[in-house]
């Protein structure tokens, strides 16, 4: 303790002996001070720095570093129909992509081709055998449509399958018991035909928008091709865009510029 004393003070009289050498190296190490606060200090705002770095998912996430810059501003877009919502969406990316310095990527659809092949496996028990059903019941239509696949054919087998139908019904509603409120077969169904006709008819009109018309052929009108492999809310409501920007310096507020020029 004595000899703590004896260095402090010896200290005290050799800062008092020159005052202002003292104050000259007091205002140096401030300076230092400051220049090494501005250089270093940074914020940082994951809830992942409040865990510690030996926690083994925090060792995993370390593997992911590479896709951290890949946290994108997130554009909802709201139109009256999912048609014009892709339109919109799709000049918006044309207009984005004439800026590469303040926007790295756009994510915004995946390759709903590329998925293709794996489809029934989506499907469950209940659709599977809705789907065999339909196969089964349009065999001819699709035998003959493979023979001459166009669109006059296609058209030509819908109307004979109408016209035999409808003969069916005819005298089989003719020859039931007319008391009896049972039907046998099954209705109608025209939306396949709907579809193929509404298609058509916005294609002449200049929407270059395809929703194929299979899937109410076989049963299931929930899948819309395309239109299907964009980022969608419940029921088609908005449509999502993920936008990756790029950070100008180090700062909190690095992305503010690019943040700026989306809006």
């Amino acid at each position: 303790m004595k000899l703590l004393q004896r260095y402090l003070h010896k200290f005290l009289l050799y800062t008092t002996w020159r005052p202002w050498l003292t104050i000259v190296v007091a205002f140096c190490i401030a300076f230092v001070s400051i220049f090494y606060t501005i250089k270093k200090l940074d914020f940082e705002t994951s809830q992942l720095d409040l865990i510690s770095p030996e926690n083994r998912l925090i060792k995993l996430s370390d593997k992911l570093d590479q896709f951290r810059d890949l946290n994108p501003f997130t554009v909802v877009i709201e139109a009256p129909t999912p048609e014009r919502a892709v339109g919109f969406l799709n000049s918006l990316v044309n207009k984005l992509n004439t800026q590469p310095k303040y926007f790295k990527r756009m994510f915004y659809r995946v390759d709903w081709q590329s998925l293709k092949r794996w489809s029934l496996l989506y499907l469950d028990k209940g659709e599977l055998e809705t789907l065999r059903a339909n196969l089964s019941d349009h065999l001819d239509i699709l035998q003959d449509l493979d023979k001459s696949p166009d669109l006059e054919n296609l058209l030509f087998l819908i109307n004979r399958e109408m016209t035999s139908k409808m003969l069916g019904h005819f005298f089989t509603d003719f020859l039931e018991d007319n008391s009896s409120t049972e039907k046998t077969g099954k209705p109608l169904d025209l939306t396949y035909l709907i579809n193929i006709l509404s298609g058509t008819n916005k294609w002449i009109e200049g929407e270059r928008i395809f929703k194929s018309p299979w899937s109410s052929f076989f049963g299931n009108n929930e899948w819309e091709g395309e239109l299907d492999s964009y980022f969608w809310t419940s029921k088609k409501k908005f449509l999502l865009l993920f936008v990756t920007p790029r950070k100008f310096g180090s700062a909190f507020t690095n992305k503010e510029t690019s943040l700026r020029k989306l809006r």
